[in-house]
């Protein structure tokens, strides 16, 4: 199977194993909005043009989302999107490590 990197290799979206952040959305099994936060998240301040307030804004825009639909508040999910974050920055690009995120009880 062919990597993200061989399809797109954008970089303010590369991690440094060299995979995409996409990569790690896949194989964590991020659903839709975790997986967009912390896409925004990894690329705030790298994207030309784009101010890292407004990446800042998507990922509230989705973390509040989060938030609505589970038993968990926005500060959790500003935490996990921080953790999964430093995760990615730290994965040596072997998707067999990765285990499935488990998002919390909703309401």
């Amino acid at each position: 199977m062919k990597n993200s990197n061989q399809i797109d290799g954008t970089s303010y979206y590369m991690l440094p194993c060299g995979r995409q952040i996409e990569d790690f959305i896949w194989y964590r099994e991020l659903n839709f909005q975790m997986g967009s936060a912390l896409k925004y998240r990894y690329r705030m301040g790298k994207k030309d043009g784009e101010p890292m307030e407004k990446d800042g804004r998507k990922i509230g825009h989705y973390t509040v989302y989060m938030a609505s639909h589970t038993v968990e508040d926005v500060a959790f999910f500003d935490e996990e999107v921080e953790r999964l974050h430093d995760e990615a920055m730290a994965w040596d690009g072997d998707e067999k490590k990765l285990r499935s995120y488990v998002m919390p009880k909703r309401v």
